[in-house]
């Protein structure tokens, strides 16, 4: 017809050659469906890691003491050594205490722990006998790590944690939080049904001890 524009014959040969029968125009459905697929897959992938999140934290909270203040995680390291009544397991939780809790402690402590183990409901949340910073353990220390400690000298985290042989390393900043803590006046250990505890009322932190 008049005005029609024909392609020549050798530029619909090249076309045909570059993608015959249409090849590239079905590969991008495939294609498109393999990256919904993929964003689909990750999308629960990060669904299922959040939900482990929450349910470690989760856990880990419900060893504190009610009413002591804890809030947010700000480190974890936990490691188990085998499973069933033979494992072991070694950690250390550290929690931010809020500033309120904080202030109440240091302002009260026979109240604050007072209220704290009225509080205390299940074996977990069974927290008595609060002793104050420094904490220097018995005459007869602990384990591997207590080795070469003068008599007297106060406890560390890497001695408690590691008193029958399961013994981690933790992060440099926490250790130190923790070992100043247990040599200084103004912080606060006890154990309860599940683990050992430590209130830091000065740093705003708390701590769950889980001794390997």
């Amino acid at each position: 017809p008049q005005g029609a524009r024909v392609r020549p014959r050798h530029a619909r040969a090249r076309s045909e050659l570059i993608d015959p029968g249409g090849l590239n125009m079905k590969a991008r459905p495939a294609r498109s469906w393999l990256k919904r697929l993929g964003i689909g897959a990750a999308l629960v992938a990060l669904v299922i890691w959040a939900g482990y999140i929450a349910l470690s934290h989760a856990f880990y909270h419900s060893r504190m003491p009610e009413h002591a203040g804890v809030g947010r995680i700000l480190y974890k390291r936990v490691q188990t050594f085998g499973f069933g009544p033979g494992g072991n397991e070694t950690g250390l939780v550290v929690f931010r205490m809020s500033a309120s809790a904080a202030r109440r402690l240091q302002a009260d402590p026979d109240a604050f722990f007072q209220k704290v183990s009225e509080s205390g409901s299940g074996r977990c949340h069974r927290f008595a006998n609060w002793t104050e910073t420094p904490f220097v353990p018995p005459e007869h220390r602990w384990g591997e790590a207590s080795r070469g400690a003068q008599p007297g000298s106060p406890a560390t985290i890497e001695e408690i944690t590691n008193q029958f042989g399961f013994g981690i390393r933790f992060k440099s900043r926490y250790v130190r939080m923790l070992n100043k803590s247990f040599a200084e006046p103004g912080s606060y250990m006890s154990s309860g049904g599940c683990g050992r505890v430590v209130l830091m009322p000065e740093r705003r932190a708390a701590a769950y001890v889980i001794v390997g």
